[in-house]
């Protein structure tokens, strides 16, 4: 049988911990509602990179 002091102090730590994550969602929350609300375009690819590719990569099989 598991000592009552250990499952104690266990389930304090768990707390503690709970308590740790929703304080850190409290902060994050409101900066991805704010990165949400603005459009995101795609990422574009440069044309000089796309033609500097070697060309085996493009196409692997004759």
């Amino acid at each position: 049988m598991r000592d009552i002091n250990e499952v104690l102090r266990e389930k304090e730590a768990a707390l503690a911990q709970i308590n740790r994550e929703l304080e850190a969602l409290r902060i994050v929350a409101p900066l991805l509602t704010e990165e949400s609300a603005q459009p995101m375009d795609p990422p574009k690819m440069e044309p000089e990179r796309a033609e500097s590719e070697p060309k085996f990569l493009r196409k692997r099989w004759p």
